[in-house]
């Protein structure tokens, strides 16, 4: 199945199609947890909803076990939910670095791009929109109903658009602009409701 991101049937002249492997940092998969009430805070799968990062519903990781410090989230960072239908294949950003020191759990992939090749914010408007999220389900999940699984390799292969770096930086603060603004009505009407 060929893919078009963003649905475009014509891509302009000075636009290529690429693969995400080609303007990454890291793709990792994170790491099992030992859980505690206590200690170092566990991005998990629940936390990633379409309309933000939810701190409300982390775990805690012992402090003892160590992680690979790669696998601590910085600002930028695009994660996905590897693990479950219905949940494989939700995304979000770290539009700022993480309220505090995090990483993350091993059904979610970490996405880190390399900001001399793509505007991270660009990469992931890409991943996010619905289209696409429809193709991993549809093309790039594997296994059984209920317990699919997108692994890394898959990720590493995804299609992305890749326009002249101007059009990607232009693209980039419109919609980081638009999602932040989300943000803060979803913040007011939580503070309306309480």
């Amino acid at each position: 199945m060929k893919f078009r991101p963003f649905g475009l049937q014509v891509i302009p002249d000075n636009w290529d199609i690429t693969t995400v492997s080609s303007v990454v940092n890291v793709v990792s998969r994170g790491k099992q947890p030992k859980y505690k009430n206590t200690g170092t805070m566990v991005l998990n799968q629940k936390m990633i909803q379409n309309d933000g990062i939810h701190y409300e519903f982390a775990k805690r990781h012992d402090i003892d076990k160590q992680i690979r410090p790669d696998l601590f989230l910085k600002n930028y960072d695009i994660v996905l939910n590897s693990t479950g239908t219905g949940t494989a294949g939700r995304s979000q950003i770290f539009l700022e670095k993480p309220k505090e020191k995090m990483f993350l759990d091993s059904h979610v992939t970490l996405i880190r791009p390399d900001t001399d090749k793509i505007n991270p914010v660009f990469l992931f408007a890409q991943i996010h929109d619905s289209r696409f999220v429809k193709y991993i389900e549809d093309v790039l999940l594997a296994g059984s109903t209920g317990q699919v699984e997108l692994s890394k390799a898959k990720v590493l292969e995804m299609p992305i658009l890749l326009p002249p770096k101007q059009v990607q930086n232009k693209f980039g603060i419109l919609y980081e602009t638009i999602m932040k603004k989300q943000e803060l009505i979803g913040t007011i009407n939580d503070n309306l409701v309480a």
